[in-house]
């Protein structure tokens, strides 16, 4: 067993981390595209303003039965976890400070209405929130990777999972399943770390136990076979713990999911019960769905497939051939946590609402870093193997890009607005990524986002779908010079920060995967 030295806050680990920072906010687009991002936001607001997230009327009424639920008390409270209102709290809290300070902003959270200027001040600030935080959970599983490879392929690994995974359609939203995937890359970093060292800190297993408790603030469904897999890890690995440190492990554990007990003993009586779960929802999180139709469409439909959306997951596939040219700890890692997964899976796929709005099987984005990890020293190990295994893996790799990448560059909720069949789980077309496609080429030849029914869409499009873009075009409307000057510096910024990344970054080692697979 090898001592790791490698350490998060080592000052060349620190410039990746800023540089990913910085490629993240590049790419960002400003937006929190979540319906139930908007009903925490409202919940947030009124947990700054009078100290309490519940309201007495929530607005608007209309989406009252589907964002909100009615406490014993009385009272309204958002029906999903309390991680992303908690989040959020940063961003609302400066959005009321500005309404104070700033002449002509006001927020009225008692009466759950805001002025348009503090509701999308906060809306931004809460998006590149969650921007920022995808790109620390990437820098985290950069690590994890570094801590066997060198540092050019643990930083292509690392980009590789943010953009070319499903994944890419969600780091720039607020959706709460993107900070429990991101919880879930630091978890598994702690894991693994403790796993490289011959005597770890007491700190490293608590942090692993932190994060899994993160998790389950953003998902609650999720920790329970999350906890079950991290108490095989910890019993498997007893030895590198002492005994005060598994108390203090539990400790840690159960004060961190405190505000989460809470929370749910407020809204639905009980410590254990999630809003979720209310009889209004049924027709949603209701478990009556046929296991084995749903299950096999949430890996391979058209529209919601995990393999559809992130090809690159197939090399899972491969794992029993290249088991024994994993790392030691890789192999542990997925020993333990395979049955927490698979149960996750088979939970999901009982739900009514398995294929649930957003990009692929959002439900799915949680546990996205383990099957990733798998996958990525899947990848490494046949890359390494020999060239003829590169013949099918750079095409892999490609049409993995291909069709996430494009959820960066395209707002794909607008461009599927008026496409039923994009959301239909039983289609026989990925229609989501047509209409994606599609829109992306419109945005290439100039034109307006258009749906696959030929109609414009409702709101207005901008192509790419980022924040610099529409900054271009507010200048655009000075001077085409300023608007074109502004694009080629933004261009120019991001190319320094991908040579940076690639050349700056020089190895300083370079573990071949099969001599750490004895560790």
């Amino acid at each position: 067993m090898r001592v790791s030295g490698i350490c998060w806050i080592r000052p060349a680990n620190l410039r990746v981390l800023c540089t990913f920072i910085g490629l993240f906010l590049l790419l960002a687009n400003g937006r929190m595209d979540s319906g139930d991002a908007n009903g925490q936001l409202q919940g947030t607001f009124n947990l700054i303003r009078t100290g309490s997230l519940g309201m007495d009327t929530p607005s608007p009424q209309y989406l009252v039965q589907v964002l909100f639920v009615r406490s014993p008390s009385g009272r309204y409270f958002e029906d999903q976890d309390i991680g992303n209102s908690l989040l959020m709290a940063p961003s609302v809290a400066i959005a009321v400070a500005a309404s104070r300070m700033v002449p002509g902003l006001h927020v009225q959270a008692a009466a759950g209405t805001y002025t348009d200027t503090s509701l999308i001040l906060a809306k931004i600030m809460c998006a590149f929130t969650d921007t920022i935080v995808s790109a620390i959970a990437c820098y985290f599983l950069y690590l994890l990777f570094r801590l066997f490879l060198g540092r050019r392929t643990s930083i292509v690994l690392a980009l590789l999972f943010a953009f070319g995974t499903f994944f890419a359609g969600y780091f720039r939203t607020a959706w709460d399943v993107v900070p429990a995937c991101d919880a879930c890359c630091i978890m598994l970093y702690f894991l693994v770390r403790m796993l490289t060292e011959d005597e770890p800190p007491a700190s490293v297993p608590l942090m692993a136990v932190f994060w899994l408790a993160i998790v389950g603030s953003f998902r609650y469904s999720l920790l329970p076979f999350l906890t079950l897999s991290m108490i095989l890890f910890l019993w498997r690995n007893r030895g590198r713990m002492r005994v005060s440190t598994r108390l203090w492990a539990a400790l840690v554990f159960v004060g961190t999911m405190i505000p989460t007990m809470m929370f749910n003993r407020v809204r639905m009586g009980s410590i254990f019960i999630p809003a979720s779960v209310a009889p209004q929802f049924d027709g949603q999180t209701g478990l009556s769905n046929h296991i084995v139709s749903s299950g096999i469409g949430l890996l391979f439909s058209p529209n919601r497939g995990l393999f559809v959306f992130s090809p690159l997951l197939l090399l899972i596939f491969a794992l029993p051939w290249c088991w024994k040219m994993l790392p030691g700890p890789i192999r542990e890692l997925l020993i333990c946590f395979t049955p927490g997964i698979l149960l996750y899976y088979l939970l999901i796929a009982r739900i009514r609402n398995w294929g649930a709005a957003g990009w692929g099987p959002r439900y799915m984005l949680p546990i996205l870093p383990i099957l990733f990890v798998a996958a990525g020293f899947v990848l490494t190990a046949l890359w390494n193997r020999s060239r003829t295994s590169r013949i099918w893996l750079v095409p892999l790799v490609a049409i993995s890009l291909g069709v996430a990448i494009p959820a960066i560059l395209v707002d794909y909720t607008n461009a599927t607005r008026n496409d039923w069949h994009a959301i239909d789980t039983t289609a026989a077309e990925p229609r989501q990524i047509m209409d994606t496609l599609e829109s992306l080429s419109n945005g290439i030849q100039g034109k307006l986002q258009v749906s696959a029914s030929g109609r414009p869409q409702d709101a207005p499009a901008v192509f790419p779908d980022l924040v610099a873009t529409r900054v271009a075009v507010l200048l655009g409307k000075k001077s085409a010079i300023l608007e074109t000057a502004f694009l080629a510096l933004y261009v120019l910024l991001i190319g320094a920060v991908i040579f940076y990344l690639f050349w700056r970054c020089r190895d300083e080692s370079v573990a071949a995967i099969g001599s750490a697979a004895a560790c």
